[in-house]
């Protein structure tokens, strides 16, 4: 696959930027760029919880030495009534960051949570 096919346009989410700052595109953006990480999500992935002001949500990630992958539904879209596919990503939780470390050193069970 052409490295041009699967280089998404990120952007910001602003909605969690104060609290869980992440970038993200939706699969209809790019169907190509979307299959190839969601294939080694698939492949490569690991199941870990994510927890936000207490509530628990399982997802699977994928990790690179700069970021943390992952796929989730997005918000309800007014024109059509579906929910979109939205891949993320976050740099705060990649293979080198002091966070990857210490989930390494806890046998993987060290949990991103976030309190606001």
């Amino acid at each position: 696959m052409d490295k041009r096919t699967i280089r998404p346009k990120w952007r910001s989410a602003k909605t969690y930027a104060r609290f869980a700052p992440h970038e993200y595109f939706l699969q209809k953006e790019n169907p190509a760029a979307f299959l190839f990480y969601k294939d080694l999500l698939d492949k490569e992935g690991v199941d870990e919880p994510f927890t936000l002001y207490g509530h628990i949500k399982w997802y699977r990630y994928y990790y690179t030495d700069t970021h943390r992958y992952w796929i989730d539904e997005g918000y309800k879209d007014k024109e059509t009534g579906e929910y979109p596919l939205i891949l993320n990503r976050d740099s705060r939780f990649g293979k080198k960051s002091e966070w990857y470390a210490t989930r390494k050193i806890n046998g993987g069970k060290t949990n991103p949570t976030l309190m606001v």
